[in-house]
């Protein structure tokens, strides 16, 4: 690990956690029973934005993962610096939810993908009513 900032149990597999390994790109999986540690998401590449949208998690680049939450579903949630939210479903496809790294979109766009984040990073997941909550450090705020 380098750098994790945050750490999260999987709703769907007992034994299992998320870590967000910051200094590596990447979300690692963590196996507690077989003691295995593996790359869940990202491909550790340091250069550029992030992009993925509809691969494998693994060919996702994913610059630096500041939070990870999990749903009961099996969907593994997560915050990059560039100022996306990215979904990975039990398939292992990735695809962005929310965010644009672009810094011209206003920070009270519309639409989630015209939704401007800056480094968001913890996330609350309302499952009864469907709302992911993200704290979007850069701008000081909470969405949803």
């Amino acid at each position: 690990f380098n750098n994790p900032l945050d750490v999260v149990p999987s709703k769907t597999e007992g034994d299992t956690f998320y870590v967000a390994d910051t200094g590596n790109n990447v979300v690692r999986k963590v196996l507690l029973s077989q003691n295995e540690v593996m790359d869940f998401a990202g491909n550790r590449q340091v250069q550029g934005n992030d992009e993925g949208d509809g691969v494998n998690a693994l060919a996702a680049r994913i610059f630096h993962p500041r939070g990870v939450i999990t749903d009961s579903l099996g969907n593994v949630y997560i915050s990059s610096e560039k100022g996306l939210i990215w979904k990975v479903d039990p398939q292992n496809e990735i695809t962005m939810l929310a965010g644009k790294s672009r810094k011209n979109v206003p920070a009270d766009s519309s639409g989630l993908d015209e939704l401007s984040l800056q480094s968001p990073t913890g996330m609350a997941l309302d499952e009864t009513n469907s709302i992911l909550y993200v704290a979007d450090t850069g701008n000081h705020r909470i969405v949803a």
